[in-house]
């Protein structure tokens, strides 16, 4: 796994990492930035993986490319995890203390909101 600067988990982290910049770089290919609509995204190459929205939602993004890569950059930005098994993506929610909820995934869509 690549080494970042920093990982945030939610729009409040992303502020702090940014600290009034529109742009920081946090490794290879991998950049979080402030949007228009002053939404943080965190983009893998020319894609916004992630968008942390500021009323707390937080979506993400393939753009296509679902590679070794783009998962392993969506897991350090997100609390739940992306896996795959037999060629399908899936979601799952990590309950806090309890950990990851391993029982219940969710089909991973484009777009899709997490916690």
């Amino acid at each position: 796994m690549a080494k970042l600067k920093a990982t945030p988990k939610n729009y409040a982290e992303a502020a702090e990492v940014l600290a009034g910049c529109d742009s920081i770089r946090l490794g290879n290919n991998t950049y979080l930035e402030r949007d228009i609509m002053n939404n943080i995204t965190v983009r893998l190459h020319s894609t916004d993986i992630v968008v942390f929205h500021k009323e707390g939602k937080t979506t993400l993004h393939t753009g296509g490319y679902r590679t070794v890569t783009t998962k392993e950059r969506l897991n350090q930005f997100i609390k739940g995890r992306v896996y795959q098994k037999d060629h399908n993506w899936y979601y799952v929610v990590n309950r806090g203390e309890l950990g990851i909820d391993w029982s219940k995934p969710i089909d991973f869509e484009e777009g899709m909101e997490v916690q």
